[in-house]
């Protein structure tokens, strides 16, 4: 084997311009910062450590008794999964489910099911009409059902203008989780998730290897894969989250056009691989980073942290790298290979697309130091240039009036119907002229009889051209004029309906307002009668409240004089003796007779308190 023929291939994902004399030069012009959005936690404690400030401003606010340490761009139990998925009502309703109903609402000439498919190499393909009907038979089989909650849910009414309506289009869906390092596919029909590898296709676009990608109609069906996946998402119970993602989620949405076929009307795409437009948009949910003091993780929890860390790391290490080659014009290796997330998002950080971030962040004060780096990873992330992607597609009607594709195609088909089943305008005028054959062998005759037919024929043909070419510069604006005011008219049509269906609605608004507003008299009137009891009831209470402050000091005057007359009783009364010596002295004692004597002494041992004196 020669030489050139055991050279090693190009690495797909090198760098081929490695020289700065040979590397394309691109001005500022030709690049996009990365975008980057804050969103705030509601929080209802004291002392939170994130205010804002303004529509575009944070104030940071550090809590007392600080500690400054080291930690990772991303925080768990921020809401990151909560703003991807949210709540079903118009103001909880998530990133995801807002970014379907959009996608749906601005695309149109959707073809039918299974004609296009993904050919298993990050590609599609066009299946015949055949093929196409008989894997339409079968995926209905296999068709998964929407639940009732996800039917009834806000929808999204908002439009993004720019659809090509040269082209027909489908929506194909992926949902991958990358756990521990290594890829699953939440939408693989396997009960027990299998391991995949990322992959390099022939345009230089990683994706993700054997991973499902499904047809999806509309963003009901799209939402309902995401549920079916988020239920085999990988979550557990930490200490500082309930449901904690222990895994970094992608859903994939790729849009896969191409031109309508040239033979008709329908709404089929041309069989041309070569003209397969694909536009991809993916939602990623990041695991947050964990510390192990906080935590409290062991086991498989702290192996899944420290997965989780390392690979925020990794896209932190790449954020920095981008910035320091772009501010000193160096050209340092970007570690994207080092983890499976970096890997995936690789070309979009290099110019296949453009990146927006939403940091979450959570104002309590024992997030502050994780806070502090999620800003200042914001911060540094605005500053990354990204190369722009190429311009999306030119909208060429050629001759079409500014009508929709389908509705011209459908117009047109009904008029060629109808001037083909027509008659034809034309008549052959027939110029008369005197004609004798004299005999069999009047060649003269003859002769004249040919010359004025080949006459009458060409005039004829003249007649013909002329005016077909006439109808036919008149036909093209004629139609489009025509077209367009038939359209205008559907349009009339559709707006006037509408507007009978505003009215209805108005009038229930209405019906629905007088009814409120009945309810609210009642209420103001019930409201005015419990303010006079709240009153009367105040009143009472003060009365009340004088009538027992009166009644207590009533009751403490009486308890100061029972006080009184019990010091009294309790006080040591004096002896009888100390008592005859009062009565001896000055005044002459009697001498009393033997039955007074007698009294008086069985009086003085019955009570000492008690005598008597006859």
């Amino acid at each position: 084997m020669s030489q050139s023929a055991r050279k090693r291939c190009a690495t797909p994902s090198r760098n081929q311009y490695r020289d700065a004399n040979t590397r394309p030069k691109r001005s500022i012009e030709d690049k996009d910062a990365v975008e980057v959005v804050c969103r705030l936690t509601p929080y209802y404690g004291p002392t939170p450590c994130l205010v804002p400030a303004e529509e575009n401003v944070v104030k940071v606010v550090p809590p007392p008794g600080l500690l400054r340490r080291d930690g990772s761009p991303y925080v768990t139990g921020s809401g990151k999964t909560y703003t991807m998925t949210g709540k079903p009502t118009a103001e909880e309703t998530g990133l995801l489910p807002r970014t379907l109903d959009v996608v749906f609402n601005s695309i149109d000439n959707q073809v039918d099911r299974c004609v296009f498919y993904p050919n298993g190499r990050n590609g599609f393909g066009i299946r015949s009409k055949v093929d196409a009907h008989l894997a339409r038979k079968k995926a209905e089989l296999e068709r998964l059902q929407v639940s009732n909650e996800i039917e009834n849910r806000y929808m999204e009414r908002r439009v993004v203008p720019g659809y090509n309506d040269n082209y027909v289009c489908a929506v194909f869906v992926s949902y991958v989780e990358i756990y521990n390092n290594y890829c699953y596919d939440l939408l693989e029909p396997r009960s027990v998730l299998t391991k995949h590898d990322t992959r390099v296709d022939i345009n230089n676009m990683v994706y993700v290897d054997g991973a499902q990608e499904v047809e999806v109609e509309t963003s009901d069906e799209a939402l309902a894969l995401f549920c079916k996946g988020e239920e085999r998402r990988r979550t557990s119970d930490t200490v500082l989250n309930k449901e904690s993602s222990r895994s970094h989620s992608v859903f994939t949405i790729r849009l896969v056009m191409a031109p309508f076929e040239t033979s008709g009307f329908a709404i089929y795409p041309d069989d041309d691989p070569n003209g397969i437009v694909v536009s991809q948009l993916s939602l990623v949910d990041l695991a947050g980073s964990e510390r192990t003091k906080r935590t409290n993780n062991v086991g498989d929890r702290l192996a899944e942290a420290a997965s989780i860390n390392k690979s925020l790391m990794v896209l932190r290490q790449c954020i920095d790298k981008l910035r320091r080659n772009q501010r000193l014009g160096s050209f340092e290796t970007v570690p994207y290979r080092d983890t499976k997330l970096t890997m995936l998002f690789k070309n979009f950080f290099e110019g296949s697309g453009k990146i927006r971030m939403i940091i979450c962040a959570n104002p309590k004060p024992a997030d502050f130091e994780e806070n502090l780096n999620v800003l200042a990873f914001a911060e540094e992330s605005q500053t990354v240039q990204v190369t722009r992607a190429g311009d999306r597609l030119e909208i060429d009607c050629g001759s079409r009036p500014p009508v929709p594709r389908r509705f011209f195609s459908h117009w047109n088909s009904g008029i060629d119907k109808v001037v083909d089943s027509a008659p034809s305008l034309l008549s052959n005028a027939k110029l008369s002229f005197d004609f004798v054959l004299k005999d069999y062998d009047d060649a003269a005759s003859i002769a004249k009889l040919k010359e004025r037919c080949l006459s009458v024929a060409n005039i004829s043909n003249r007649e013909n051209n002329d005016f077909g070419s006439q109808v036919r510069d008149a036909e093209i604006p004629l139609r489009n004029a025509l077209c367009v005011a038939d359209y205008a008219r559907v349009e009339v049509e559709e707006l006037r309906a509408r507007a009978g269906q505003d009215a209805e609605q108005i009038a229930s608004y209405c019906a629905e307002m007088k009814k409120l507003k009945r309810e609210v008299m009642s209420l103001r009137e019930r409201l005015s009668r419990y303010e006079v009891e709240d009153e009367e009831l105040i009143s009472a209470e003060e009365q009340l409240r004088r009538s027992v402050k009166a009644e207590r000091s009533r009751a403490r005057k009486q308890d100061q004089k029972l006080k009184a007359i019990q010091d009294i009783c309790d006080a040591p009364s004096p002896s009888f003796a100390q008592l005859r010596s009062k009565f001896s002295i000055g005044v002459e004692t009697p001498v009393p007779t033997p039955s007074q004597k007698v009294g008086f002494e069985s009086s003085s041992r019955s009570n000492d308190q008690t005598f008597y004196y006859r």
